[in-house]
């Protein structure tokens, strides 16, 4: 029997605990931080995810029950409007998926096939072949690091391209029915909005220092909106405020194998952050199940590289349609030739 500790319990973990439980000669452990009771970030996740979930063996109820239909993403981008429908989909539509209930119905299922969670928890020390938590040491054959764009574990450097952060608002009595993803890019920034069956989500993507200039005002800035401030016109504190920059490790894992965000992390703007992380997880358990991991997995975190390049390639172009339109610096920085 192979024991496996999977560092987050977040999208990637969970998707990860999924896979590696489908052989029952698998002890798997998942180490989250939160109890899943608070505002999470990344709520659209596109129609494809239906085959990995039956890949996964997770039932499709459980993304039914926690999500609201989308018919795709719509808005504003520079001088042009944005209409990308998912109606035609053969998968069907796109969700907007009601975290964190959707983790915890999750974190139910999989307890059933037999993984355990140490929740609302953080590792002291990782050794070779044992993690040691605050009352106890949990040995491993394999570790998984899927605690996000800021891991640092084992002390692994990353190449970060930007100092992008959203700024989020949740705000309670959203509409009813289908929804759609609406976005808008402005002079310091672009906003996102959707919602959910009880509460709209609202978020102000901008870099670091800019954020530290207008925080203050950033009902100004919704307020020079067109599409968003017509679904939400007024912002109420609190407020949360996460990293969102794109990021990838500067070499491939070795002895701890990173899986979603910890490996590399897009630009919200793509709108892949939750698909990513399901697809990279089933085709990582997938490796483990098959046998030879440590030999396909450089494979895979090459495939993943390339990805990564060809995201950043797609980024350029649409902050430079940015730049063309609103010439100002925040999109100047995504423009320019990365140092890395």
């Amino acid at each position: 029997m192979s024991s496996i500790v999977i560092i987050g319990g977040g999208t990637a973990g969970l998707a990860l605990a999924a896979g590696l439980s489908l052989s029952i000669s698998n002890e798997i452990t998942v180490i989250e931080k939160s109890s899943y009771d608070g505002n999470v970030s990344g709520e659209h996740l596109r129609a494809e995810i239906v085959p990995i979930l039956n890949d996964l063996k997770i039932p499709t109820e459980i993304l039914f029950e926690n999500s609201t239909s989308c018919n795709g993403v719509a808005g504003k981008w520079a001088n042009r409007s944005i209409r990308s429908e998912s109606i035609f989909n053969p998968y069907g539509p796109d969700y907007i998926v009601h975290r964190p209930h959707f983790e915890s119905a999750l974190v139910g299922h999989l307890e059933k096939r037999g993984v355990k969670f140490c929740l609302g928890m953080t590792y002291a020390a990782i050794g070779s072949c044992e993690i040691s938590l605050k009352n106890k040491t949990i040995p491993y054959d394999l570790l998984f690091d899927c605690s996000g764009r800021t891991s640092r574990t084992f002390d692994n450097t990353r190449l970060i391209f930007d100092n992008l952060l959203g700024v989020s608002f949740y705000l309670p009595s959203g509409p009813n029915g289908d929804a759609e993803v609406q976005i808008e890019s402005a002079e310091r920034g672009w906003w996102y909005y959707t919602h959910d069956r009880s509460r709209q989500i609202v978020t102000f993507f901008t870099d670091a220092d800019i954020y530290s200039e207008i925080k203050g005002d950033l009902q100004q800035e919704l307020d020079k909106t067109d599409v968003i401030r017509t679904r939400c016109n007024r912002l109420n504190d609190p407020r949360h405020v996460s990293p969102a920059y794109t990021s990838i490790l500067k070499t491939n894992p070795n002895g701890i194998y990173q899986v979603g965000d910890s490996y590399f992390s897009l630009d919200p703007l793509s709108s892949q952050g939750m698909y990513k992380a399901f697809a990279q997880a089933a085709k990582t358990s997938k490796l483990v199940l098959e046998g030879g991991f440590e030999d396909s997995i450089r494979e895979l975190y090459e495939e993943q590289r390339r990805d990564f390049v060809m995201q950043l390639q797609l980024r350029t172009k649409f902050y430079d349609e940015g730049l063309s339109y609103h010439g100002s610096e925040f999109y100047r920085r995504r423009v320019m030739p990365d140092p890395g």
